[in-house]
């Protein structure tokens, strides 16, 4: 994790920031070194469940239609033959995965 942390500086600038250090030496924040690694170790779990979830899938979110009519006809009639699922929609905005 440390590897990657020096590989992403904005990160590793924040960790050492004053303004966090002044945060955690707080005395209602109440922090041990266990309790701050087991939950970075979390994230670090979840994120990286996720990107094995999502890996291969091409979702493009940004497949914009000019009326609802277009994306349902889109839907109807294009969709399955561009090999496209459409998982949802909101205004003229579609979310697929390909």
């Amino acid at each position: 994790m440390q590897a990657v942390l020096h590989r992403l500086p904005v990160l590793w600038h924040l960790i050492k920031s004053a303004e966090v250090r002044e945060f955690l030496s707080r005395p209602s924040v109440r922090l041990s070194r266990d309790t701050l690694l087991g939950q970075v170790y979390s994230v670090d779990s979840a994120a990286c469940s996720w990107l094995s979830l999502v890996n291969g899938i091409n979702v493009n979110v940004f497949h914009g239609f000019e009326t609802e009519r277009d994306l349902v006809e889109y839907f109807l009639n294009d969709a399955y033959s561009n090999n496209v699922t459409v998982i949802a929609s909101k205004n003229t905005l579609v979310c697929h995965v390909t």
